[in-house]
């Protein structure tokens, strides 16, 4: 800015000079004076709304979330335990996120035991982690985790009510309920692949407890579209 001038006046001359230069002469002045200037600026605000973006999608709630192991799912089940669960209870997306790892696999029979041991253990760190409010598994998977005491009470976790429903899919190990047998349910049998027996299982780390609650309501007597 030249000495003396403020703000405005330089600006003012600026535009007035623009205004005296033909097509030719505008666009090569701006590229010398001010495309790098102008380019740096569009980063800078790019990289500001990307920001506020992600600040934003982070800071939503996890309302609830959960893994598949050993069970084959239609995608419409995922969309079901999602969005479905969300709707459920009324909450949009940009106020809290539905969470749900699918599609792993343990081969407990299979040669690659190295292999398997080595996700197993990816996996149980995510668990130990809490990343996982719930898991649904098959029975060999069900009983396979047992040993690692990582199963929380189902009955610290339903209501009386709920335990009164649903008492007849209660699953007992050592004298601990420890799963619900959700199998036959009106969700299993619209979007369950494989295998016949499932279990709904709650990890007994920072479980909250009400939205597990709403969840197996959703589960065992939310609305299938048929």
């Amino acid at each position: 800015m030249p000495d003396g001038l403020t703000w405005k006046e330089s600006i003012q001359i600026e535009i007035e000079k623009i205004k005296k230069m033909n097509r030719a002469e505008k666009w090569s002045y701006f590229k010398t004076y001010y495309l790098v200037k102008t380019l740096i600026a569009l980063i800078a605000l790019v990289l500001i709304i990307w920001f506020a973006y992600d600040m934003k999608q982070a800071s939503r709630e996890v309302l609830i979330s959960g893994c598949v192991v050993n069970v084959e799912m239609a995608e419409e089940g995922y969309t079901f335990l999602t969005d479905g669960y969300q709707n459920y209870l009324g909450i949009e997306e940009k106020e809290g996120i539905t969470q749900i790892s699918p599609d792993n696999y343990l081969d407990f029979l299979g040669e690659q035991q190295m292999d398997n041991y080595s996700y197993e253990m990816a996996l149980m760190a995510q668990i130990a982690a809490g990343d996982f409010d719930y898991m649904i598994l098959d029975e060999a998977a069900y009983e396979h985790f047992l040993d690692a005491e990582i199963y929380a009470d189902v009955n610290n976790v339903l209501s009386a009510a709920q335990l009164d429903l649903c008492k007849d899919r209660l699953v007992e190990a050592e004298g601990v309920l420890t799963a619900l047998d959700i199998s036959g349910t009106a969700f299993a049998k619209k979007y369950q692949v494989s295998p016949e027996k499932v279990y709904l299982v709650f990890i007994d780390i920072d479980l909250n407890v009400e939205r597990c609650r709403d969840f197996v309501d959703l589960v065992l007597y939310g609305s299938i579209e048929e």
